[in-house]
């Protein structure tokens, strides 16, 4: 399954809206319509941020997942963890190890592509 077609589902099964994401990746709204009718690929810099806006790993935008299991209930570990990881050891690696999957999946797209 493509990307945008993932991206397209996750939106609709999420109830969120093309400009809501849009905003939370920092792209306009023409981009998101662009990416998500497969006029233009969407840039590896940007799968994290649509993976952490629809609360799915990186690693979905490239498996074959069965979306129904996913879409349960999305994984609060995929939020955001902004200044809070300053604030215990803890917190600190799981914000480290939420990086080292989102660089994953960037270089397995990167790869891809080559």
């Amino acid at each position: 399954m493509d990307i945008n077609l993932k991206i397209k589902q996750l939106l609709e099964k999420r109830k969120r809206t093309q400009d809501e994401l849009a905003k939370a990746i920092g792209v306009s709204l023409k981009t998101i319509s662009n990416y998500l009718n497969g006029i233009t690929n969407i840039e590896a810099n940007k799968i994290p941020d649509v993976a952490r806006f629809l609360k799915v790993p990186v690693s979905y935008f490239f498996e074959d997942t069965d979306m129904q299991n996913l879409l349960i209930e999305p994984d609060s570990t995929y939020e955001r963890k902004d200044c809070e990881i300053c604030k215990s050891k803890d917190k600190t690696i799981a914000a480290l190890e939420e990086n080292i999957v989102l660089l994953k999946g960037q270089i397995e797209f990167l790869k891809k592509q080559a």
